[in-house]
């Protein structure tokens, strides 16, 4: 990928799929348009027809005691009711009775005002009213104690600078590790260093949960009211995530996305994390310009610099830009993946000329790459974080990762010395079961780096 942001003339950058011709038009713009006009004729309409069918089939399940399964179906049936129809009422009012078995007393009664605002038919509301007094009643009960969802926190003061980390650790760079991170103090074992949110997570389930939080599907679901594909867990995540409205309604039809292979594990969910966060890029700035322009100012700061803080959306985008990269990703899937981008209706728009089309091309590569050395994930989720990515890996580590909501936790798990290296584990528990030959091979092909561990140079 030697082309990567090289210029054929001042303004505008080499093709790097080296098929433009005289005119200035891509010879695969026709087959691009063709795309998307196949994309706006795909029905993601919304269709009580089908709403009803998966309500029903629910209301099987809820007359079995199986909440949850009625619960998902419901929540496919909202997200397919027409805007503000009787359907949407009845999944409400259906979702509250869910609720109240599963004795989540104060969501059913969430559920049961959305139903009573709604068109629901008058010979339900009795019941709807019924239920309503029974969850006030068993919250009034001292015996009930609603389980609050505990929040976690760091376990030192922040970082002024990059509020997500504990101020007792730094960021380093040197020849051998490259970017990580150091213990400026002693710490203890089992505190929280890091507590940082994705900056971009793909999901191969993401119809059932919220598109912004990824909370399960035991929340007050609200459905998108342009497509049938995405819901929210409330209004704040509604207004919040500013990727689905490029994708609405065409995102999930894109049959030559899900061809995209990769050499990762779960080539698709990883390709769908380079699409968002393309569009998370886009989504910073207010026009394609003030990205051009960024972009080309980024390009010429030192590139082992990091940025000095972390506070916005353009500050999370510019260390995003700067993470290490790997040029590993083939041509022709780079060139797959734009397309896909520039397919997209809104986005196509936006890159409405020549030279904006080719910045789209090398933004899709440059991100490709960062994705293949940042990204992790397991069982269907891949994100990349942005401080997180600065961890260096160790099949001894000091550190172990989790996840919670939208955001990775990173507690010591033992005591570490001033001075001393932070590391995590990039592989998964079977994979560490492997010998250390076989363990080296994996970090090889997914990261593209030798683990020097004490663990690996004894052989163990």
């Amino acid at each position: 990928m030697e082309n990567l942001w090289k210029k054929e003339n001042s303004i505008k950058y080499v093709d790097m799929f080296d098929c433009w011709e005289g005119n200035g038009e891509r010879n695969d713009l026709t087959e691009i348009n063709e795309t998307s006009n196949k994309l706006e004729t795909i029905k993601f309409l919304k269709n009580n027809t089908k709403s009803t069918e998966s309500r029903l089939l629910g209301n099987n399940y809820f007359a079995k005691n199986d909440w949850h399964m009625a619960m998902d179906l419901y929540n496919k049936s909202l997200r397919s009711a027409e805007v503000d129809s009787e359907n949407v009422a009845l999944v409400y009012s259906n979702r509250s009775a869910c609720f109240f078995h599963l004795n989540m007393f104060a969501e059913a009664l969430v559920d049961i005002e959305l139903a009573k605002k709604g068109n629901l038919p008058d010979r339900l509301l009795p019941k709807l009213e019924q239920r309503r007094k029974q969850c006030l009643k068993e919250l009034a009960n001292p015996m009930i104690r609603r389980m609050e969802e505990s929040q976690p926190k760091l376990d030192f003061e922040a970082n002024k600078k990059f509020p997500c980390l504990a101020n007792l650790v730094e960021m380093k760079y040197n020849q051998e590790f490259g970017r990580h991170l150091v213990a400026s103090r002693d710490i203890p074992d089992g505190k929280i260093i890091l507590l940082e949110k994705y900056f971009a997570v793909s999901r191969t389930d993401d119809f059932s949960v919220c598109y912004t939080c990824f909370r399960s599907i035991f929340s007050n679901f609200l459905a998108c009211n342009q497509c049938t594909s995405v819901m929210f867990c409330n209004i704040e995540c509604m207004k919040q995530n500013q990727t689905h409205k490029w994708e609405c309604g065409t995102f999930f039809a894109m049959k030559f996305f899900d061809k995209v292979q990769t050499q990762q594990p779960d080539g698709t969910t990883r390709t769908r994390l380079i699409a968002q966060t393309v569009l998370n890029a886009i989504s910073t700035f207010s026009d394609v310009e003030l990205l051009m322009q960024f972009v080309e100012t980024t390009l010429g700061e030192d590139p082992d610099q990091l940025p000095t803080s972390l506070h916005d959306q353009v500050s999370n985008y510019h260390f995003f830009f700067k993470l290490k990269r790997r040029m590993v990703t083939p041509l022709d899937e780079v060139k797959r993946l734009y397309m896909y981008t520039i397919a997209l209706p809104k986005i196509r728009a936006l890159f409405d000329s020549e030279e904006k089309r080719r910045f789209l091309m090398h933004l899709v590569a440059h991100h490709s790459f960062i994705v293949a050395a940042n990204s992790i994930g397991h069982d269907g989720t891949c994100k990349v974080v942005n401080v997180f990515s600065l961890f260096n890996h160790s099949c001894v580590s000091n550190v172990n990762k989790t996840s919670h909501n939208k955001s990775f936790i990173c507690t010591t798990t033992r005591p570490v010395k001033k001075g001393e290296q932070l590391f995590i584990n990039y592989l998964n528990p079977a994979e560490m079961k492997l010998t250390s030959d076989r363990r080296q091979e994996l970090l090889k092909l997914s990261w593209g780096f030798e683990c020097m561990c004490q663990k690996c140079v004894h052989n163990a």
